[in-house]
């Protein structure tokens, strides 16, 4: 047996279905700080940094279970000292039943610092925090759209891909 080909497909199986989360922090004086994860399926398998300080740039990756029968799909927060930013991930098993999906709020007064099933649960069904003004979602079809969230000087934007 080729041991080279069984670790790609090894890996294969186990990266299948992950969603990758890089932030860029091109603020000046914003630090985004004591990230919370939810996943309603999967699992982080590089946790998010517990620190963006401006200017910097990182990344994080949720999987699904090696196995499994469901995709990775949850929520990563992250909190400043003005507002929380929420990101909704959704990268499902089945491609036939379920888009790829994901959204992003920006709160003003810590709305997201709640349970993050009820966050989570709230953003997968298209509805905005009462104090938040700032939720987009989006499903990815043809053409990747990018999601632009803004709360005053505040500017957030997104893509997915599925590549």
């Amino acid at each position: 047996m080729n041991t080279q080909a069984g670790m790609q497909d090894s890996l294969e199986t186990y990266f299948e279905r992950s969603v990758e989360i890089e932030i860029t922090n091109e603020s000046r004086d914003v630090t985004l700080h004591s990230p919370r994860s939810y996943c309603f399926s999967g699992h982080s398998l590089l946790p998010p940094s517990p620190r963006i300080p401006p200017g910097s740039k990182e990344s994080c990756l949720f999987t699904k279970g090696r196995y499994s029968f469901r995709g990775s799909v949850g929520l990563l927060v992250y909190n400043s000292d003005a507002f929380t930013l929420a990101i909704m991930f959704s990268n499902p098993f089945d491609y036939n039943l379920y888009c790829v999906e994901f959204g992003l709020e920006i709160c003003p007064d810590k709305e997201h610092l709640g349970d993050m099933e009820e966050v989570y649960a709230r953003m997968y069904n298209y509805m905005p925090a009462n104090s938040c003004t700032t939720f987009k979602k989006a499903k990815l079809g043809q053409c990747q759209e990018a999601l632009v969230v803004t709360a005053g000087n505040i500017r957030v934007m997104a893509t997915m891909s599925n590549a």
